[in-house]
């Protein structure tokens, strides 16, 4: 297989650890790959990517060969910070656990464009919102175990090197502690609840929320490590924004408003927003979409509509909260439009 290279998608560091993980596991993982079109030549190609729908793919396919029901905590936890290449070259020389976050949250779309990662900070809390925007109802717990559990092993992996540099004795993982204080999830408590507690030990867990995030100790995010240092910090991020920006002018004007609506579903910016965020008038932003042959209603309606899926098969949210996190004013307003996209009613969709 020599397929040219995607321009965007997901890097191939995922699809490559992911081979090696399922191999530990005692699986045979050759066919797999080639059922989904990827070459394990790829793995040597740092810069190749893979598209979103070979992930869904080998997600599946990886999870219907395991059997193991929570393979996404397993393969978050197994993954280093190597995995995410410049970026986690940027992570290991950020100066506290506070801006390696921030780093994270920047640059999550050069190696994952369907998770969105938003850090919000407290008094004495900080927040780190995890969405996953695949809208894959069967990848949905499985994508927001493997980024959590990833997040997880992140913060132990910078705990650790910090006491390596500082050359105190070499601790047991499991008696280190993050900043992490609880982690809550927006779906039910699931059958295999005791691997979550196996996979975070010591950390408190709430299910069934409204949205997946991590809450963790201000102070002891803004700690100094040992090992920061600006000027490879510099280097790696410079790599890392010259990522983002080459992903930024490959994408469509559909695309980036898609990522602009994605980054925040909290709230639904106007066409005159969208365009100063994207530097034009609101006319050249018109006229581009015509070239696109779409509008932003028809932009924003289709996000709704992932939105609304998503919320209706994986999450027990009635129908009027649906509506409010959508910006409708009235549900009997999100049902009209919801059987306008579908041709079902939202009833229709819960499992």
């Amino acid at each position: 297989m020599n397929n040219p290279a995607p321009t965007s998608g997901i890097s191939i560091s995922y699809p490559a650890a992911f081979y090696e993980f399922l191999k530990e596991l005692g699986l045979a993982v050759d066919n797999l790959y080639k059922e989904v079109q990827i070459d394990t030549d790829w793995f040597n190609e740092p810069d190749r990517k893979i598209s979103v729908q070979q992930y869904v793919a080998l997600s599946k396919k990886g999870l219907a060969l395991s059997q193991f029901p929570d393979l996404g905590l397993r393969f978050g936890t197994s993954l280093s910070l190597q995995s995410h290449n410049y970026l986690g070259f940027a992570l290991q020389s950020s100066r506290n656990g506070e801006e390696a976050i921030r780093l994270a949250s920047q640059y999550i779309g050069i190696r994952f464009p369907s998770i969105n990662l938003i850090f919000k900070e407290g008094d004495e809390f900080a927040v780190l919102l995890v969405e996953d925007k695949l809208c894959e109802p069967d990848l949905h717990n499985y994508n927001l175990e493997v980024f959590v559990a990833t997040i997880y092993k992140g913060t132990l992996s910078l705990q650790l090197m910090d006491r390596v540099e500082k050359k105190d004795t070499l601790p047991e993982e499991s008696t280190l502690k993050t900043a992490i204080i609880e982690i809550q999830f927006e779906f039910p408590e699931p059958n295999y609840v005791q691997a979550y507690y196996d996979s975070f030990p010591g950390i408190k867990l709430t299910f069934n929320q409204n949205t997946t995030q991590v809450i963790l100790n201000k102070k002891t995010l803004k700690r100094p490590y040992s090992f920061g240092n600006p000027i490879s910090l510099k280097l790696a991020e410079d790599q890392c924004h010259a990522e983002l920006t080459a992903l930024s002018s490959n994408e469509s004007i559909t695309a980036k408003i898609h990522r602009i609506l994605f980054s925040d579903v909290s709230r639904f910016p106007t066409l005159d927003a969208i365009a100063k965020h994207l530097h034009m008038s609101p006319r050249a932003l018109s006229r581009r979409l015509k070239d696109e042959d779409t509008t932003y209603q028809a932009i924003l309606d289709n996000v709704r509509k992932q939105l609304s899926i998503k919320y209706l098969e994986t999450t027990d949210l009635d129908i009027a909260e649906i509506a409010y996190r959508l910006n409708f004013e009235h549900p009997t307003n999100f049902t009209r439009a919801f059987k306008k996209w579908t041709n079902k009613s939202p009833s229709d969709y819960r499992p």
